[in-house]
């Protein structure tokens, strides 16, 4: 069927409209045409011929009758074809024709199919494994990027480490200083407690007030002794939780350590007993194609058999002893066959041990895998309880700066007030010295009663201006209790309270020094008078009995004021104490309060913006995600748009060709049937009615297609546009909600750090 015209309808399939070659392959076909016509024309005259000349061969290609048909078929057949006109014998030659014509129409549409499956099927894998090769490299590279976050934490949780060791060892060194304050202070505490027996062993008057001032103290110290000891109790938890954070992050390293080498061990014997099996199918492949090449041997002393058979048949048998020997090698290869046979087999048994083993060996990955996944949320909380840990130790850090700072100022202001107390102390002492030896110079030159009156009132003046530096004094306590309302510590005022109680010991020995010198020089004064004058003795006994009883009453007025000075000193001391004492306490309840507050609403807001961020991360990634997969959507679906193009060019041309070769045929038959004319205008009109509908069908369901495609396409540009709106407005809002909120934060930090400047200036 080579001269068949039907072929040449589907041989320009592949045309392309656009190609710059067009004209000359529209003229290759033009000359093909022309050749079939004439080949077909050739054909048909050389038909006639025979119909001329030999009626049997004519009757045999018309009704495809073969050559050994029996004789009654025969004869049926040729009277039949005897009585029919031509006009029969071309429609039945057409209608062969045309048969073949759909037979083959039905195979190119059959082919066109398959062809198109194949594609649809091609181009799926090609999606699959474009999708696999994309996932790879997406793994790979996530891979890549938490290998190298991991050793960027890794280091930064060493540096974090070091830096702690080395906190760690400055508060050693603080806690140190502490210790040796606390033994200094002690110390003093003893020193005062041995004094302050003295001081009731000599001081027999001041009994009452001695004891009370020794159990206020005593309570104050132990009040003081038992915050200190709350301290060190609170450093040594720190200390202990810091250890036990230290010791956690030590044993989750070392786990991870572990783990790692565990998993790298395991790793290391899959890539070994990989590389085993990869040698051993090596060697199998070698012993495989041993056992082929011996094969081959075995096959050919087979032939060799045969043909000792044939040689036996045909009576050749000088060559007897050839086929005994070959015989016997054939026994052998048999034999090396069999173990070769049995080596085969237990070398598959091993190959499916192997397999059996990485099997096993996939599933202990999958394992620990897992096991991998939770070591790793285990360290990301212990990172986080780290994290807190060191915010707190942070915290006390500035807290302890805090409190030394605020130490040393208060320290500094009570050092001027000591200073300025010892300096009005000397002052007083300086006085009372100077009028002790006024008094005294008087009493030996002059014995008059006018000086003696001059002396009251002198006495009196000094009484006077004694109780207004009281007064003042007074006023500078008022003033010191002022100041020491900013005082936030009590070690502080401890070691103030030992300073005033040594130095009011010591000036009160010295005063009682004193007055005991004043007793005693009366006595030496009268000794030294002059004893020729009677009269003047008289006098001078008389004037010395009344200075006698004048400087003694003196002497107990003065201690009697300076004992009450002193009392009302002492208590307005102890009401400050106390006042301060209880300031101080609640301050710090206060402070520590409000300190706990702030710490847990920093920590929630802290919790707060982690997670705001982590959301706002989260979204940000999706809207990465959604914008590649609509990327993509948009190249897939405009690929699969030109492929729709291509498509309906091809369909186009098909159409174009399928035209010009109906026009072809219609020719063709008008030229050749024209006798024939109802038979030429049905199949005609059929021709015509067929491509019609034809194109209007393809041409309608491509329009539809395209449009539909289209609307698709549309809809779904617009709802990924909505969806990027939608989550552009929706992280606009979550980043101007965490502004604000950032805002607040700051503005109540501000707020509390001001109030905390105003409470400590007041």
């Amino acid at each position: 069927m080579d001269n068949n015209p039907g072929i040449s309808i589907f041989q320009a399939t592949g045309l392309n409209i656009e190609n710059p070659s067009q004209n000359q392959e529209e003229d290759e076909d033009v000359e093909e045409q022309k050749r079939r016509q004439e080949e077909i024309h050739n054909f048909l005259t050389t038909a006639m011929d025979e119909f001329n000349y030999d009626e049997q061969s004519t009757i045999n290609s018309s009704e495809n009758v073969s050559v050994d048909d029996a004789y009654s078929n025969q004869s049926i057949a040729v009277q039949k074809y005897k009585t029919s006109n031509l006009d029969d014998q071309l429609k039945v030659l057409y209608d062969i024709r045309v048969k073949e014509v759909k037979s083959l129409m039905e195979q190119l549409d059959q082919l066109k199919t398959e062809i198109q499956k194949q594609k649809e099927v091609n181009g799926k894998t090609v999606v699959l494994l474009e999708a696999e090769k994309d996932r790879a490299k997406i793994s790979s590279q996530q891979a890549q990027a938490l290998l190298v976050t991991k050793t960027e934490e890794i280091s930064k949780l060493r540096n974090e480490i070091e830096t702690l060791r080395n906190t760690i060892m400055s508060l050693e060194a603080t806690v140190m200083a502490v210790n040796e304050e606390y033994t200094l202070s002690k110390q003093t505490n003893k020193e005062l407690l041995e004094q302050l027996s003295l001081m009731h062993n000599g001081l027999t008057t001041n009994t009452i007030s001695d004891r009370q001032l020794q159990e206020q103290h005593h309570a104050e110290v132990s009040q003081l002794h038992h915050l200190l000891d709350s301290a060190h109790m609170k450093l040594h938890r720190k200390e202990k939780e810091f250890k036990e954070v230290e010791q956690k992050l030590k044993e989750t390293l070392n786990d991870k350590d572990t783990l790692m080498s565990e998993k790298a061990g395991v790793i290391n014997q899959l890539t070994q007993n990989l590389e085993n099996a990869l040698h051993r199918c090596q060697e199998f492949s070698g012993i495989i194609e041993k056992i082929s090449e011996e094969n081959k041997t075995l096959k050919l002393s087979t032939t060799t058999n045969d043909l000792t058979e044939s040689i036996k048949s045909m009576g050749l048998s000088e060559k007897t002893e050839i086929v005994k020997v070959l015989q016997r090698e054939l026994e052998k290869s048999r034999g090396l066959q069999n173990e070769q046979k049995i080596e085969l087999e237990s070398l598959r048994e091993t190959c499916h041990k192997l397999t059996k083993d990485c099997d096993k060996f996939e599933t202990n990955n999958d394992q620990y895998k897992n096991e991998l996944e939770m070591w790793k949320k285990k360290y990301v909380a212990l990172d986080t309880e780290f994290s807190r840990a060191n915010e707190e130790i942070k915290f006390l850090k500035l807290q302890l700066e805090d409190n030394r700072q605020n130490l040393d100022t208060v320290r500094k202001t009570h050092e001027t007030k000591i200073k300025l107390l010892e300096e009005t102390l000397e002052n007083y002492k300086n006085r009372e010295n100077q009028d002790s030896s006024v008094q005294v110079s008087l009493i030996t030159d002059n014995l008059n009663t006018e000086i003696v009156s001059e002396e009251n009132e002198k006495l009196k003046n000094k009484i006077d201006a004694l109780n207004a530096e009281v007064e003042f004094l007074n006023k500078k306590v008022l003033n010191s209790e002022n100041h020491l309302s900013q005082m936030k510590l009590k070690m502080s005022l401890e070691k103030e309270r030992e300073t005033l109680i040594k130095c009011l010991q010591e000036k009160a020995a010295k005063f009682e020094e004193i007055i005991k010198r004043k007793q005693v020089k009366p006595n030496c004064v009268s000794a030294g008078v002059n004893t020729d004058n009677v009269v003047i003795a008289d006098i001078v006994e008389q004037t010395n009995l009344l200075k006698t009883k004048y400087e003694t009453d003196l002497v107990q007025k003065e201690i009697e004021i300076r004992m009450e000075v002193k009392r009302d000193f002492d208590i307005k001391l102890e009401k400050i104490q106390q006042d301060l004492s209880k300031k101080m306490y609640q301050l710090q309840e206060k402070n520590c309060d409000n300190c706990q507050q702030l710490l847990n609403s920093l920590r929630e807001l802290k919790i707060a913006t982690d997670t705001k961020d982590n959301e706002i991360g989260v979204l940000r990634q999706q809207m990465k995600h959604d914008r590649e997969a609509v990327a993509t959507l948009l190249e897939e679906w405009s690929g699969k748009f030109v492929h729709m193009e291509n498509e309906k060019k091809e369909l186009y041309t098909e159409c174009t060709n399928l035209q010009e070769s109906c026009d072809q045929l219609i020719l063709k038959l008008g030229t050749k049937e024209a006798g024939d004319s109802k038979v030429y205008e049905l199949i005609k009109k059929e021709c015509e009615e067929t491509i019609k509908t034809w194109n209007k069908n393809i041409l309608h369901n491509l329009n539809r297609y395209t449009l539909a495609q289209k609307e698709s396409i549309n809809q779904s540009h617009q709802r990924i546009q909505q969806c990027c709106n939608n989550t552009d407005i929706e992280i606009e809002a979550i980043e101007a909600k965490y502004l604000n909120k950032k805002q607040l934060i700051e503005q109540s930090v501000t707020q509390k750090n001001t109030l905390k400047y105003r409470t400590f200036i007041n």
